[in-house]
């Protein structure tokens, strides 16, 4: 694993939010490698409103055991997310409507990341003053180019 490799990140992403649930797949070029034992996955991600080559948002992956993972990803609105299994955290999500305060729940982390690559399956759930606003989850694939 070399930040000189090159990497094809796969992210399958799900959220149901009143029984309904959607679910979105993008491929993106990345960056993956291991900094003081964390194994880290970096990506551009572009939504489908992207009128330029520079309107993106940084992602970055960090899991630090196979029960603790961090995401960050920094656009416009800055959004920082702490997943520990069986764990409450508050996160902190900036939006077009301001800044909210969410408590996250991490029910299941799957990590099958290695130095070639892998996968990593991660559930939870967010809630907003004592109500569940949304059930998450989402599968991502580290492949060598």
């Amino acid at each position: 694993m070399s930040m000189d490799k090159k990497y094809i990140i796969t992210l399958t992403a799900s959220q149901e939010v009143d029984g309904q649930r959607d679910e979105l797949t993008f491929t993106a070029p990345g960056q993956y490698y291991t900094e003081n034992g964390v194994l880290i996955v970096k990506y551009k991600e572009y939504s489908e409103e992207s009128r330029t080559e520079d309107d993106y948002s940084l992602n970055t992956l960090k899991v630090y055991s196979d029960t603790r993972v961090s995401i960050l990803r920094e656009s416009e609105h800055t959004t920082r997310l702490f997943l520990e299994k069986d764990k409450h955290h508050h996160c902190h999500y900036n939006t077009p409507m301001g800044d909210l305060m969410f408590n996250v729940l991490c029910t299941k982390i799957h990590n099958n990341l290695d130095e070639n690559g892998g996968t990593l399956e991660v559930s939870y759930a967010l809630d907003l003053n004592g109500q569940t606003m949304s059930r998450n989850g989402f599968l991502l694939r580290v492949k060598e180019n």
